[in-house]
């Protein structure tokens, strides 16, 4: 008799345990970003050695705030006596927690990312695209100018 009362119980324990929505008490619940999209044309110019980005993302969700990288490659270049001169760069990265989320959307400008180290007399020369990253997922890419 007790295998029996105990096999309905068993059986709720395993369906709950296996359900893509248990109660991990360590899971954080993350918005489905699935949905993310840029609004409007994203940008970024370099100025000097550094990117400074401008884009709205729509999508989030019922979120308060994000987490926002940019990521770009770069080389390391010199001009001298009209010659060019190309190193290897790396890739240059910015983050910023905490960044306002309205109505499931962000609105970023201005936001800066610093080349990386370069040999003397050299300078950050990015790539032409950088890349937008939202809470660990990749919105896509936006044109470096």
């Amino acid at each position: 008799m007790k295998r029996t009362t105990l096999l309905p119980l068993a059986a709720l324990a395993l369906s709950v345990a296996c359900s893509e929505r248990s109660l991990d008490p360590t899971e954080i619940d993350v918005p489905n970003l699935a949905r993310v999209h840029f609004i409007g044309d994203a940008s970024c110019t370099q100025v000097g050695t550094n990117l400074l980005c401008d884009f709205k993302v729509a999508g989030l969700g019922n979120i308060s705030t994000a987490t926002v990288t940019v990521q770009a490659p770069f080389a390391c270049t010199k001009t001298n006596g009209g010659d060019q001169f190309v190193e290897p760069g790396g890739l240059a990265s910015a983050t910023q927690e905490g960044v306002p989320v309205s109505n499931g959307q962000i609105t970023v400008t201005d936001f800066q990312v610093t080349g990386g180290p370069c040999p003397d007399h050299f300078g950050a020369d990015f790539g032409a695209v950088a890349t937008l990253i939202i809470n660990g997922v990749t919105v896509g890419t936006i044109p470096i100018t």
